[in-house]
């Protein structure tokens, strides 16, 4: 009997702890109006860095050299512009990665079905999500104290994409038409 009542308080301190921390990881996101980081990204031992954007629901992600790639991401349409070739494409949000980053920052419903780990002053959410008939496992990491967005894993098809995010900024100056999807080769 005491292992059982033990386990069952041990379960609903578990379930409450996650809640909190849902809740607060919630606050934390919706709470981001606007901010500039830097970020690594890592797939398949290849390191490339950049930086990541936020102003209201749209979003910006710039490549460092050599790439000098632009992303310009809103709900439903982005735009990638390479500047070395002078190249502009536009798509649709739903059928790639693009979606993860959009919905982490503005679908109050994105982390609700995530799981849940806690370990030493970090933690963490992971789902899977389908885009364009592809599973993608999410793992989207989290300082503690305070709470800080630090990584987000990308896995699908045995290829895993990490960023790592730091030196966040959240009161930036941004030109009024620093996250336009207009083509910025037409001037």
């Amino acid at each position: 009997l005491f292992f059982f009542v033990f386990f069952f308080l041990n379960t609903v301190e578990a379930k409450d702890k996650e809640q909190t921390y849902k809740i607060k990881t919630f606050e934390y996101l919706t709470s981001i109006v606007e901010f500039e980081s830097k970020f690594i990204q890592i797939q398949e031992n290849e390191i490339q860095t950049g930086h990541f954007f936020k102003k209201n629901n749209r979003l910006r992600v710039n490549y460092d050299e050599p790439s000098n790639i632009v992303f310009v991401i809103k709900q439903n349409k982005a735009m990638y512009f390479n500047k070395n070739l002078g190249e502009v494409q536009y798509f649709n949000t739903k059928k790639n990665n693009t979606k993860i980053f959009f919905d982490l920052f503005n679908d109050i419903n994105f982390l609700d079905d995530a799981e849940f780990l806690f370990i030493n002053n970090m933690f963490h959410f992971s789902k899977t999500i389908e885009i364009g008939n592809e599973i993608n496992l999410i793992k989207i990491f989290f300082e503690e104290s305070p709470i800080r967005l630090r990584k987000i894993e990308i896995k699908n098809n045995e290829i895993k994409t990490i960023f790592y995010i730091n030196n966040m900024n959240f009161n930036p100056n941004f030109e009024d038409d620093f996250f336009s999807l207009a083509n910025p080769l037409i001037n």
